[in-house]
């Protein structure tokens, strides 16, 4: 049983530590099919038939994963200024 908290405990380590790669990703990905679905057809002068909101979407999506990143680099902050206060300290 302990084994396996263990091993909940990293996964969600990891996700926590590395998931906000995730939401840039899926911002880039949605901004560029932004200029491939609705600006591409604009600049030849055509009228694009699309209703999703491209770029709200890329800017909470880049919002929510920097707020992530930060969250993430200062629980490995505080985790690292503490160990080094600890070993100081012995």
């Amino acid at each position: 049983m302990q084994k396996l908290k263990t091993i909940l405990l990293r996964c969600f380590l990891v996700v926590f530590s590395a998931g906000w790669v995730f939401l840039f990703w899926l911002a880039g990905a949605a901004y560029l099919n932004f200029v491939q679905i609705e600006a591409w057809p604009l600049w030849r002068g055509e009228t694009p038939i699309n209703s999703f909101p491209f770029l709200r979407f890329v800017s909470n999506a880049f919002f929510i994963g920097c707020g992530w990143l930060m969250l993430a680099l200062a629980f490995w902050t505080w985790i690292f200024s503490a160990n080094v206060i600890a070993k100081d300290k012995a």
